[in-house]
C-alpha cells in the first residue's frame, strides 16, 4: 500500500499550483477496510504538513487546506453512483479548500460498470456551486485522472484510478449549458453514438482515416521504434493505436485524452486485454519531465 499512498501524495507535491505555494495543511480519509494505506498516507505526508484525518473535518473548515486526500470514500460510503451524494461532497471539499488547493479523489472501480469513469470524470469537470460565505461561484479545474500504477502492474488492475483537481474562481462557460471543453466534446462530436459511427466507418479499435493498416503503415516509417521505450499518444481516442504499437513494436505507451466518451472505450479494452505496456489518462496538463518519452 506505500507504492498507492506515495503516488497519490506525489500528485499533489507536483501539482504546478503547488510547486511554488507549498502544502502545510492536508485533509485525509480512507476507506476503513484499507487501513495500512490510511498509515501510510498519513506518515507519509506529515513528513511535510499537518495532517488532518476524516471528512468530518469539512463541516468546520473555510478556505482552509493546501489539499484534500480521499480513497475509495466513495466506495465505502455507496455513493459512487449517487451523483447527489458525491455533489455533497465536492461543495463541501471546494468550501474547505485554499484558492487553488488540490483535490486527490482515488477510488477502486473494478467492479462497477465501465461508463462509472467518464460519468464521474463528467461529473467533476462541470460541477460548480456557491460558496456559502462568499456567494462566489467555485469549482474544480481539471488537472487529470490517471490509473493507479501499482494496481496496474501488481494486480492487473486497470479500473482503479485517481483524479487530480484545483479549487478555481476563475469559472468560464463555452456556452450557456456547456461548462468545460471536455464537456462540449463529450456532447456535440464525440457523442456515444458517434464514438461507434467512427468505429464502425473506420474499422475495429479506430476512430480515423485508414483504420489499422494505415496506422501501422506509418508507425513502420519510424524505424528506431524498439521494445520498452516510452511513447506519449495525445489524442489516443479509443486506444487502436497505443495497443497496436504496444503489440507491433513492444513501446510501452502513455495515451491521453480529453473525451470521457472516447476514454471509455479505450479502459475498457485495456482492462480486457491486460497488456501492461499501455496505461490510459485524462489530461488537460501534464506534468511529465521534457525527456520522459522517446516518441
Amino acid at each position: 500500500m506505500a507504492a498507492v499512498a506515495r503516488e497519490l501524495w506525489n500528485s499533489v507535491t507536483t501539482h504546478p499550483k503547488k510547486l511554488i505555494a507549498g502544502i502545510e495543511r492536508v485533509l485525509i480519509d480512507v476507506d476503513p477496510k484499507q487501513e495500512k494505506l490510511k498509515q501510510d498516507l498519513v506518515e507519509i505526508v506529515e513528513e511535510r504538513a499537518k495532517v488532518d484525518v476524516g471528512i468530518s473535518h469539512l463541516d468546520s473548515q473555510h478556505d482552509y487546506y493546501d489539499a484534500i486526500v480521499l480513497s475509495n470514500i466513495l466506495n465505502y460510503k455507496n455513493i459512487v453512483e449517487n451523483n447527489e451524494k458525491i455533489c455533497e461532497l465536492l461543495k463541501k471539499m471546494l468550501e474547505s479548500l485554499q484558492p487553488e488547493g488540490i483535490a486527490v479523489i482515488h477510488e477502486n472501480l473494478e467492479k462497477f460498470p465501465i461508463n462509472t469513469i467518464p460519468n464521474l470524470t463528467k461529473l467533476f469537470d462541470v460541477f460548480l456551486t456557491s460558496s456559502e460565505h462568499t456567494n462566489e461561484a467555485l469549482g474544480f479545474e481539471f488537472y487529470t485522472m490517471k490509473q493507479v500504477e501499482a494496481s496496474l502492474y501488481v494486480g492487473s488492475n486497470f479500473l482503479d484510478v485517481y483524479w487530480v483537481l484545483s479549487k478555481s474562481r476563475d469559472l468560464q462557460l463555452y456556452d450557456q449549458k456547456l461548462v468545460t471543453f471536455r464537456d462540449f466534446l463529450d456532447k456535440t462530436q464525440y457523442t456515444e453514438d458517434n464514438v461507434k459511427a467512427y468505429e464502425w466507418i473506420f474499422g475495429e479499435n479506430f476512430i480515423s482515416p485508414g483504420g489499422a493498416p494505415e496506422n501501422l503503415k506509418i508507425l513502420k516509417k519510424f524505424k528506431t521504434l524498439r521494445p520498452e521505450i516510452r511513447m506519449l499518444d495525445i489524442g489516443v481516442g479509443i486506444g487502436g493505436g497505443a495497443r497496436q504499437v504496444a503489440r507491433e513494436f513492444g513501446v510501452h505507451v502513455l495515451g491521453c485524452d480529453l473525451s470521457s466518451n472516447m476514454l471509455v472505450h479505450a479502459l475498457e479494452r485495456n482492462q480486457r486485454d491486460k497488456d501492461h505496456r499501455q496505461r490510459l489518462c485524462s489530461a488537460y496538463f501534464g506534468s511529465e519531465e521534457a525527456v520522459s518519452y522517446y516518441l
